[in-house]
């Protein structure tokens, strides 16, 4: 592709993201007020009150199941970060099992945004966010009255991290220290910015064609509990 047809590429780019993003603004017609909270509880990063402690007790005369919806979004896979995050597709094809297809999927920022207004929708809903590297991109974007919301969110238990590192690292091929480096990354993201009550016991490593034994030990080292 020449210079010129690649500058048009990029200005078609920029205009699809501003007027996706125009477009995707959380809806507050049908949201339940949140109530009142001391402002420490909400964003307190020493709060202890966090309603993960307090979940129901097992009973031992049924079987307990618990379906809790969750995110499985790659950074990388297809498409790129962006391209996942604004749901811009590929303008190529590509081939599976001799099937040509155009990889479509609905935009990352748009699932962030309706997830959040079906739970404010609804006190019954709960729902579990698992990419760090997405929810940073998301979180940028939020004005500090919402992002307080979610902080009461986290700590009333109906909105959880599982995991916390910036990404699902393979873990075949990557270096030890990078597996250190991106975990820190997330974790620090996760104490600084959500707080103490989304601290995650559960490691979360969800279609990675195997594991090995450097991530488990690592998630055991930092004090995971559940892989």
């Amino acid at each position: 592709m020449s210079g010129k047809g690649n500058e048009a590429v990029k200005e078609n780019i920029k205009e699809y993201i501003q007027e996706k993003s125009q477009k995707e603004i959380i809806p507050t017609k049908n949201r339940e007020p949140v109530e009142e909270a001391n402002e420490n509880e909400i964003i307190s990063s020493t709060s202890t009150n966090c309603a993960y402690k307090n979940c129901p007790k097992l009973r031992d005369d049924v079987i307990n199941v618990h379906i809790i919806c969750h995110t499985h979004l790659d950074p990388g896979w297809l498409n790129s970060v962006d391209g996942y995050f604004y749901g811009i597709h590929h303008a190529a094809q590509h081939n599976y099992n001799g099937q040509a297809y155009r990889h479509s999927m609905p935009s990352v920022l748009s699932i962030f945004n309706n997830v959040m207004s079906a739970l404010l929708e609804n006190s019954k809903r709960r729902f579990v966010f698992a990419e760090m590297s997405f929810i940073w991109r998301w979180w940028k974007r939020l004005d500090e009255d919402f992002k307080k919301i979610i902080r009461k969110l986290l700590n009333d238990g109906r909105l959880d991290i599982a995991g916390g590192n910036w990404v699902s690292n393979d873990e075949a091929v990557s270096h030890y220290a990078a597996m250190i480096d991106q975990c820190t990354l997330g974790f620090r993201f996760v104490k600084d910015e959500l707080r103490i009550c989304s601290q995650p016991a559960v490691a979360w490593q969800l279609d990675l064609f195997g594991h090995g034994r450097e991530i488990n030990s690592l998630f055991a080292q930092v004090g995971k509990l559940i892989h």
